[in-house]
């Protein structure tokens, strides 16, 4: 037994497919099989069944389950030792979603570099529910997530509350109520009554967050009149800027993008049940796993940006292009 062929097995596990795995590995099909076949020969079990088609045997799930443990617990002894020795070489596994990742990135990577120069970077683009799941196969070092349920594998450390707005343009505004539009206004700055906005057509979010928002919808017993649905909130959002139509986006999202907004806008806070509803943002990271000075310094850094965020301001409501 080696620890190639057992990466190997965890690595067919997951496609279920000689040649697709070996494709992804860059290796021959031959040379996939054998060492399958060596583990089967060393354990004295048959890890898979070839057919009707190729799945795990009853034996060959709980070697993977050791394989995954094995590979992991090695991992974190190199890292160990690495921190023992000061190595300065070393790898960061990250995931997180486009806003959380362009939001943080940029500004961090040349802090972190500065101390860890020779550390590389692997980035993983995701929604909670994948990263959760890559992080569970220990496939991440660290990832951003926004809360849903608790994990007993998973250590999830509050980071900031991200805030979701109603947003409008002040073109939209006035073409769809008019003279009435100062009083929407008003009545809205701290606290926006989806109904209020009922007539407007929207840009709903397919994902976790629009579906938090459509409890607003449904606590006002509103249908939206839907102009666009998608579960990109930056693509939502660009299109939200032209006037066309209401879109929904949350604090971060719009600081990073306020310069992309030529026309006034008004962001209104969106609540449900009378609390402001907001994404409970948080980072994770698995409980048995190592986490090295150079991983842990990145942490802190994603909590300090966090803190960051979470107290600018976004503008004037609304903003002119002066302020844009």
């Amino acid at each position: 037994m080696n620890e190639q062929s057992l990466y190997y097995f965890i690595e067919l596990a997951k496609d279920l497919h000689m040649t697709r795995t070996a494709k992804r590995l860059y290796i021959s099909q031959q040379t996939l099989s054998n060492h399958i076949m060596r583990l089967e020969k060393y354990y004295g079990v048959k890890l898979l069944n070839r057919h009707p088609k190729l799945n795990l045997t009853y034996a060959g799930e709980f070697v993977l389950r050791f394989a995954q443990k094995t590979l992991r617990e090695n991992d974190n002894l190199l890292d160990i030792l690495a921190d023992i020795k000061h190595d300065d070489r070393g790898l960061i596994t990250f995931g997180a979603s486009s806003i959380r990742l362009n939001s943080s990135l940029p500004f961090l990577l040349p802090i972190f570099t500065q101390q860890f120069p020779n550390i590389e970077f692997r980035i993983i683009e995701g929604t909670t529910d994948p990263l959760e799941h890559l992080m569970l196969e220990g496939q991440l070092d660290l990832a951003i997530t926004n809360f849903r349920k608790e994990e007993n594998a998973i250590i999830s450390n509050h980071i900031m509350y991200d805030q979701v707005y109603l947003c409008v343009t002040d073109k939209l505004l006035h073409k769809y109520f008019g003279n009435k539009t100062e009083d929407i206004i008003h009545k809205s700055l701290n606290h926006a009554n989806i109904a209020d906005f009922s007539p407007l057509p929207f840009c709903i979010l397919d994902n976790q967050l629009g579906q938090d928002i459509q409890q607003c919808f449904d606590e006002a017993n509103i249908i939206p009149k839907i102009y666009l649905k998608n579960n990109h909130i930056n693509l939502e959002t660009s299109i939200g800027f032209t006037g066309i139509a209401a879109f929904f986006s949350n604090h971060t999202s719009l600081l990073i993008q306020k310069k992309s907004i030529t026309d006034p806008i008004h962001v209104f806070p969106l609540y449900h049940k009378s609390k402001p509803l907001v994404q409970d943002i948080r980072i994770i990271h698995r409980k048995d796993q190592y986490m090295t000075s150079y991983c842990r310094y990145f942490y802190e850094l994603l909590q300090k940006r966090a803190t960051y965020l979470e107290s600018q301001p976004l503008f004037k409501m609304p903003i002119d292009s002066e302020d844009a």
